[in-house]
């Protein structure tokens, strides 16, 4: 009799540390795993080079976004990254042109990840100038 209150004990301390072990997996190991997190999202590059005589102004507007303004002064480049976006795209001449010709509006979509190049000239700072 002895010997089976012996094994009676051993059998309900086995059942203890297995429950106490199948509780420790159930607490640390059956957590499934954090969600990737979303990758950032590239900026846009818009690679501006002065090629005219001039030096200019360009602003960049787009919803949501801080607008941004930049001189760029003669023979100068310019690496600008931006959000992606369709920016309103107001660009002035700030020397050389005429009040009619020196400045110009346009719209512009710029794509996250992509990379422009805009130069800026006029013809009057075209090798050969104009011709007839």
């Amino acid at each position: 009799m002895r010997s089976s209150l012996v094994f009676a004990g051993l059998r309900a301390r086995s059942l203890a540390c297995a429950l106490s072990v199948a509780g420790a997996f159930v607490v640390s190991g059956c957590q499934s795993a954090p969600p990737p997190q979303a990758a950032a999202e590239r900026p846009a590059v818009l690679v501006i080079e002065n090629l005219a005589n001039c030096a200019w102004r360009i602003d960049a507007i787009s919803a949501g976004t801080p607008a941004h303004q930049l001189t760029i002064p003669v023979g100068e480049t310019v690496r600008l990254e931006l959000p992606a976006g369709t920016y309103e795209i107001t660009q002035e001449a700030l020397a050389g042109l005429d009040a009619a010709e020196a400045t110009r509006h346009f719209t512009m979509p710029l794509v996250s990840g992509e990379t422009y190049q805009w130069r800026l000239v006029t013809l009057a700072t075209m090798p050969g100038g104009l011709r007839p």
